[in-house]
């Protein structure tokens, strides 16, 4: 969409779970790796399209994208969508 793989630096260094939590580990985790590629914006200011971070059971976090007053994900048993403002810890735009 954008034309630009923002990945690109990432592609072809995670082969499994355990590279995929060593690259996290080893570059900051989730939210840090994501605030080097999108502009973070606070939680209450999430606009529809945003990525948001939230809480996963892992600790290592989960991205999903801002509907409005809602954030969906995906699970194992599909999309979900949770409160934004309850569940959200940091949300990024592009720009």
């Amino acid at each position: 969409m954008t034309g630009k793989d923002i990945l690109e630096a990432y592609r072809g260094s995670v082969t499994d779970a355990r590279t995929s939590a060593r690259l996290l580990d080893d570059n900051g985790g989730l939210g840090k790796m994501v605030g080097d590629i999108l502009s973070e914006v606070p939680i209450s200011f999430a606009q529809r399209g945003d990525i948001v971070l939230m809480d996963s059971p892992d600790g290592r976090g989960v991205l999903g994208v801002c509907t409005g007053s809602d954030v969906a994900y995906v699970q194992a048993a599909g999309i979900e969508l949770v409160p934004l403002l309850s569940t959200g810890r940091k949300a990024f735009r592009w720009g």
